[in-house]
C-alpha cells in the first residue's frame, strides 16, 4: 500500500476522503427504504434455493395496519417442495422472514399464493 500500512491494520486510504478512522461510518437513508425489504430478499433467496424453477419465484410486498404482508408465488410443480411435508418448510420459511422482519421493526407475515 502507498501509505505505509497493511491490510491487516485495518488502515486503508481513499485519495479523495483521506484515511479512513474507526469512528467513520456511512449512514443509509431512513427516508427511502422499502419496509421488510430484509425480509423479502431473504424469503426470495431462500425459496430459490428450495424449488427447482428459481425464475418463477416471485415475492410481493404489501404493507398492512400491522406490518408487511409477503405473498409468494411459485410455479406449480413447485408448491410441495415449498409447503413441505405437513407444512414443515413454509413454516420454517416464515419464522425466518418475521426474524428478519424483527431487525427491522416490521411485523412480517407470510402468504403463499396458489
Amino acid at each position: 500500500m502507498t501509505d505505509g500500512g497493511t491490510a491487516d491494520e485495518g488502515n486503508f486510504a481513499d485519495e479523495a476522503d483521506g484515511p479512513v478512522s474507526e469512528g467513520d461510518y456511512i449512514e443509509e437513508p431512513s427516508g427511502n427504504r422499502i419496509r421488510g425489504g430484509m425480509a423479502a430478499e431473504l424469503l426470495t433467496y431462500m425459496v430459490s434455493a428450495v424449488v427447482a424453477d428459481p425464475e418463477s419465484v416471485v415475492v410481493d410486498t404489501k404493507e398492512t395496519r400491522g406490518g408487511v404482508e409477503l405473498r409468494l408465488s411459485v410455479a406449480p410443480m413447485d408448491m410441495g417442495r415449498v409447503i413441505g411435508r405437513r407444512g414443515r418448510v413454509i413454516n420454517a420459511l416464515r419464522t425466518l422472514s418475521r426474524v428478519a422482519g424483527a431487525r427491522e421493526d416490521v411485523e412480517v407475515s407470510v402468504e403463499v399464493l396458489g
